[in-house]
């Protein structure tokens, strides 16, 4: 990963719920699981990177509040360029972070950017609305549970 945002954020990560400079294995110090996606060598630089993603307190949320422009910043910024596992992304907003608000702000994000490239795709390659409403449905329906 890169180096420079350690210097950049040093200081500024105090209030957010996982810690971007632990050093140790976030599985084990978080009780975290992790899907198959992600490969073994990578998963702690994935759980930092995912920590700046969706953390609400996280410095980029300040910079980026959008969550697909943050996710684009943190991938050039850490350098992290491994699998990404969203089923994963939303455990960590359900039951990591537990806020709703956020998880549906989070999530409303993400299903409408890609209904929108969807809906902008050529024709051939459009897939059928109901699949990413169903997906929205099913994530606002978990969001409003917590």
């Amino acid at each position: 990963m890169a180096k420079n945002w350690k210097e950049k954020y040093r200081g500024k990560t105090g209030s957010m719920i996982i810690d971007p400079f632990f050093s140790g294995d976030y599985l084990k110090e978080y009780s975290l699981k992790i899907g198959g996606k992600v490969l073994p060598s990578y998963v702690n630089d994935y759980v930092r990177f995912c920590s700046f993603l969706l953390d609400p307190n996280s410095p980029y949320v300040v910079i980026e509040n959008n969550v697909l422009k943050r996710r684009e910043l943190l991938v050039e910024e850490l350098g992290y360029y491994g699998d990404f596992d969203y089923n994963f992304e939303v455990r960590l907003l359900l039951e990591v972070y537990r806020n709703n608000e956020w998880t549906l702000y989070c999530a409303e994000q993400t299903v409408f950017s890609e209904f929108i490239e969807r809906v902008n795709a050529p024709i051939g390659k459009r897939t059928v609305g109901n699949v990413v409403f169903g997906r929205f449905i099913s994530r606002r329906r978990l969001a409003v549970k917590g």
